[in-house]
């Protein structure tokens, strides 16, 4: 018989209705661990009340000699692990340490403390461990930026005050110079009506 050819009598349709359901578990497993999973299958048919329970065992394999250790971040396996993580010898990957720290080489054994910032001053404690300090040099800063920036935003309003004074006064200086012009104008023509002369004889020359 040729390669991949069913027989004969493999080639029979089931009889009946054939009903199922897809079900899809998602679950964690780390390298190097196994995991069992129980399967429970009942029957469609009412009249046959069967159920069949199978086991699976689920196995993840390590990591391998020339890369031994898994990174969780970047999910592969690697010699050497990133900043912040030391390597568990117990569980063949890269374990997080303790707050604050950066560098160690257990859960307690911290050997640099991450860097100072503007907030916090990082401390190495006697038991291995990083405390955050609050550092009190920005406290005092913070409330001299403060005052700075409430005293420049005081100076600001009393430029734009000093500004619009300005414009409003430069806006009004021709309306005032209109009325000067109208009011010389008036008096001009009052002084012109009081030096006419009533008619009468000209004088003559003697």
């Amino acid at each position: 018989m040729p390669r991949g050819v069913a027989k004969k009598e493999d080639l029979h349709e089931p009889s009946g209705e054939v009903q199922y359901k897809d079900a899809v578990a998602n679950f964690m497993l780390d390298v190097g661990f196994t995991r069992n999973i129980t399967i429970t299958i009942q029957c469609a048919d009412p009249t046959q009340a069967s159920i069949g329970t199978y086991t699976l065992k689920i196995m993840r394999g390590n990591c391998p000699a020339e890369k031994p250790f898994f990174e969780p971040q970047t999910r592969r396996c690697v010699n050497f692990c990133p900043e912040g993580f030391y390597r568990n010898e117990l569980s063949r990957r890269c374990s997080r340490c303790n707050t604050n720290c950066k560098v160690c080489t257990g859960l307690l054994s911290c050997k640099m403390c991450l860097p100072d910032d503007a907030e916090f001053a990082y401390v190495m404690q006697p038991d291995g461990k990083c405390e955050g300090q609050v550092n009190h040099i920005y406290a005092r800063y913070r409330w001299w930026c403060l005052g700075l920036g409430i005293l420049l935003a005081f100076l600001v309003c009393i430029g734009c005050a000093g500004i619009c004074t300005f414009c409003c006064s430069r806006a009004g200086k021709p309306a005032e110079k209109k009325d000067r012009r109208r009011y010389f104008q008036e008096d001009l023509e009052e002084d012109k009506q009081l030096i006419q002369y009533p008619p009468g004889r000209r004088l003559g020359r003697y």
